[in-house]
């Protein structure tokens, strides 16, 4: 099982987010790409993505996830 707070590295300023809880207006568009770029990732290195945390400003938001394996971080604009 991979640990999550090991992977992450910890942001006080993101400590709030950390529940990732309501609602989120996206393009779908860019969702698929996300989700691709995730896929692509995750066939070459075998590791597992991990969701470190969220930073909103406003209605937008970056989720952000990180591979458990290489440390990659991978982004996606909301």
């Amino acid at each position: 099982m991979v640990n999550s707070e090991e992977i992450c590295s910890y942001d006080s300023s993101r400590a709030q987010n950390s529940g990732l809880e309501g609602s989120r207006i996206i393009n779908l568009g860019k969702f698929q790409e996300y989700i691709g770029d995730l896929q692509r990732h995750l066939s070459e290195c075998k590791g597992s993505m991990i969701l470190c945390g969220e930073t909103r400003n406003g209605f937008a938001s970056i989720l952000e996830s990180k591979c458990s394996s290489c440390q990659k971080n991978i982004a996606f604009d909301t």
